[in-house]
Parts: C-alpha cells; structure tokens; sequence
C-alpha cells in the first residue's frame, strides 16, 4: 500500500514534540568528521565516544538553551519544520575552529541527553569573542 504523509500530517507531529516542552539546546563541534555514522548516535555520551566528533573546549563555551521553538507548516516546499530563535554563545577563547553543532534534549546527563540532530556549519575559528548560530529547520519532515 503507497502512503504519503501530508504537510499538515508533518505540521501535527512536529507541533506535538514542541507542546510536549522538551528542553532544547545547541551544543558546538570542533570536529566533525562525517555524517555516516550520525543516524546510529542515540545520547551525547554515544557522540563524544565516537571518534567523527569532539565537542568544543575552548574557555568560555557553555551548551545554549534554545528559545522560540515552533513548528510550521510549509504548503510551497511540501515540508514542515521545527524553528527556533538564533543562539549566541559567550565570549570564546581563541584556539578552536566551530565546525559544526549538535541539537539534543537536555536531561542534566549526557548518558541520557537524546541527540536529535548534528549538522554542519562554515568554518568559524573562536577568536575571543562570542558566536551567533542563525537557527533555520532544527528538524525538517519533507
């Protein structure tokens, strides 16, 4: 039997993960050597075993909390996403290069703390002062 899901059958899922009010942050990568192995990574912990992936170190950086998560429904692109508002990190130590980032459920133990997603970003050296990631599509339903 074909089956297609629609945009307001994507929309609903989306918009209930968001009304359940999981606590979503961003944390950034310092290496991110490939996407392969990305959909078998469950948790943090599994991430930061696994040799593609080292989170950052530098002084200064901290996980941020998201804020201004919603869903929505995009008829023009057959999709629906979860948006949020962009993150700003504090001030980074110089010595690190952002590579990429990862968006997670935070519970207060990375053994427990679902990765949802992990992504690329252009390179960025910290240089001492803070960084903005302009958050579009924390997850995509197409």
């Amino acid at each position: 039997m074909a089956a297609t899901i629609t945009n307001k059958g994507k929309h609903s899922i989306l918009a209930a993960y968001v009304a359940s009010n999981p606590d979503l942050r961003m944390g950034l990568l310092k290496t991110l050597a490939s996407h392969a192995n990305v959909p078998d990574i469950n948790f943090i912990a599994d991430m930061e075993a696994h040799a593609d992936f080292a989170e950052l170190t530098v002084a200064g950086y901290a996980r941020i909390a998201l804020t201004g998560e919603a869903a929505a429904e995009d008829d023009t692109n057959d999709r629906a996403a979860i948006d949020s508002d962009s993150a700003t990190t504090g001030n980074l130590a110089v010595g690190e290069t952002i590579v990429g980032g990862f968006f997670y459920e935070h519970t207060g133990s990375d053994a427990t703390a679902k990765v949802i997603v992990i992504f690329d970003l252009a390179s960025t050296p910290t240089n001492g002062g803070a960084a903005t990631v302009n958050i579009v599509d924390i997850l995509r339903a197409s």
